[in-house]
């Protein structure tokens, strides 16, 4: 029962934020269609913000493991990082557009906390290293530093993600912006696709 009340809230504060934009509704609008009592809501969440972080982190955990079924099941060290980057760029689209966050919206609004941006950037830099650890013993990558790689990698994955959320660049583009870097990174300047 406790946890059908739990998960009602945060299903109704899902509709809400697809509705009305991830920051754009109330904890009075979250009792109204949950039919719930305050006392009840706050048995559950601290406040608001609290409901709306529990829906990223929930959001960002299905986005992690989405990245790693997909890494486990490509062959090829190349072939795995573009997979990451390809599923880490959609992983971020789709959470814009998930939770409903409006481009501008947090100029106005609380900010996601920095511990939690810190913990998925070292959730994703553990999966990145996975990778080029493997792929330097398999000789199929080089590279002299692998904390610094694995940072540049994140840094290009980033980059990428924020401006197709923020431009709305279409998959085609951000594949196409993902190869450069990656060819850029291991193979030189290149505009095409790995040979």
């Amino acid at each position: 029962m406790k946890e059908d009340t739990r998960k009602k809230i945060l299903d109704i504060s899902l509709q809400l934020s697809k509705r009305y934009g991830f920051w754009s509704f109330r904890v009075e609008d979250i009792l109204r269609h949950a039919h719930i009592s305050r006392a009840t809501f706050y048995k559950y969440f601290r406040n608001r913000e609290d409901v709306l972080l529990t829906l990223f982190d929930a959001r960002l955990d299905i986005i992690e493991s989405d990245i790693r079924a997909a890494v486990s099941e490509t062959l090829g060290s190349y072939d795995k990082l573009r997979v990451f980057m390809t599923h880490e760029v959609a992983g971020m689209t789709g959470l814009f557009e998930t939770l409903n966050i409006r481009i501008g919206e947090a100029d106005f609004s609380p900010v996601i906390p920095r511990e939690r941006m810190e913990k998925k950037n070292e959730k994703d830099l553990v999966i990145i290293r996975e990778i080029l650890s493997g792929g330097k013993k398999q000789g199929d990558l080089a590279f002299a530093d692998l904390d610094l790689t694995a940072r540049a990698v994140m840094g290009i994955t980033r980059e990428i993600g924020l401006k197709a959320v923020f431009e709305n660049k279409n998959v085609r583009t951000r594949e196409r912006e993902i190869d450069t870097m990656l060819g850029a990174l291991f193979f030189g300047i290149s505009s095409g696709k790995r040979q």
